[in-house]
């Protein structure tokens, strides 16, 4: 009984700490949304380099640098509905090949894209490759915007609703499928996202926002049978957002429904708060985030207590401070866009300083 009422008593105190300190955890990641089909044929090239310097058992410090490429031929099928197909590359610099059948030794990666759009005046419907990770209005303790190089595309099925105060999301993402030779397990990935306006307040509005995501990993028949997994990540809290303001704070949960863990938590939780601002160009951030026992399949990696690569290497409580500074404009050569991310942070478990700083060009032609 003192455990519990121990852990009652902190996650009282995080809430009330909290309660001043609204915000969502994500930038705004238009640059890295595909955009609707505005010609006939699009071509666009993508230049990316991350460095950070985390230090953190769970989230080690990288650099990746590298490219894509992508073009598409659209169709208007008519009846507000139209059809994408084409092909994106990418080479990232020093990852291994899914080309061995064209005995290509250079690190390139291939993506089929075939997207079939139907738009009515409230809703969109997306089937093939979607919008991708960052249209689902996901925090990034829950979507790691790293998926935008990681895993630029995502396959499935993907439903918008826009009413006056209400806006409704709901997807499934097939991220791999079932090898049994392999013994390649299948990944699927489905979550909801709704944001309800409760009113106005001064100049902005407050709502309630909701994410519910369940990640799974499994398949039958093979060569060499793997444990399934399967969890889950909740969230709920306040948003007030203005032009140039946004405050929100989440309260966010984990649990791991899995037969056999391959993880040591079967149940967590975490508190995320961000208060932001925008300009014309700029956006500035600051965030914290407070997490016991907790993970999330396709989040952040540095927000979470458990290492996805090596399970059983974990941080069991956190609680940081971040300061996130981001500009997206366009440059002087015609369809050219830089977006820029700098994010110093400072960890008060493990008193350290870590920083994070990245730079894209995006070339559309």
């Amino acid at each position: 009984m003192r455990i519990a009422a121990s852990r009652v008593n902190k996650i009282a105190a995080s809430l009330l700490f909290l309660l001043p300190f609204w915000a969502e955890a994500q930038l705004n990641n238009a640059f890295f949304t595909p955009h609707a089909p505005r010609q006939a044929f699009e071509s666009e090239a993508l230049f990316f380099h991350k460095n950070s310097e985390y230090f953190d058992p769970v989230a080690p410090g990288q650099t990746l640098l590298g490219a894509q490429v992508k073009a598409l031929w659209n169709r208007d099928l008519g009846g507000q509905s139209t059809i994408s197909g084409g092909l994106l590359f990418q080479g990232l610099y020093g990852a291994p090949t899914n080309l061995q059948w064209l005995n290509l030794q250079s690190p390139i990666r291939l993506f089929p894209l075939l997207q079939l759009r139907y738009q009515r005046k409230y809703q969109r419907l997306y089937l093939g490759n979607t919008q991708g990770p960052f249209s689902h209005g996901l925090p990034e303790i829950l979507m790691n915007y790293d998926w935008a190089w990681n895993r630029p595309v995502e396959y499935g099925i993907d439903y918008h609703l826009f009413r006056s105060k209400t806006l409704f999301n709901t997807w499934i993402d097939w991220r791999q499928a079932a090898v049994a030779k392999e013994s390649r397990q299948e990944i699927i990935n489905a979550g909801i996202y709704v944001r309800q306006d409760v009113s106005s307040l001064g100049q902005g509005t407050l709502s309630l926002p909701i994410h519910a995501l369940v990640y799974h990993q499994g398949g039958e028949n093979l060569a060499q049978r793997k444990p399934l997994v399967t969890q889950f990540n909740l969230s709920t809290g306040i948003q007030w957002k203005s032009p140039h303001w946004e405050l929100q704070s989440l309260w966010l949960q984990s649990q791991d429904a899995s037969p056999q863990l391959r993880q040591p938590y079967r149940d967590g939780w975490a508190s995320c708060s961000w208060i932001q601002y925008r300009s014309e160009s700029w956006e500035q951030a600051l965030v914290f985030v407070r997490s016991h026992e907790f993970s999330a399949p396709l989040g952040a990696p540095l927000m979470s207590n458990v290492d996805r690569a090596q399970p059983y290497t974990t941080v069991r409580d956190r609680a940081m401070i971040q300061y996130r500074l981001h500009t997206t404009r366009y440059l002087p050569l015609e369809g050219t866009q830089l977006d820029a991310r700098l994010e110093p942070m400072y960890d008060f478990r493990q008193k350290r300083f870590m920083v994070s700083a990245a730079a894209y060009v995006k070339v559309s032609f």
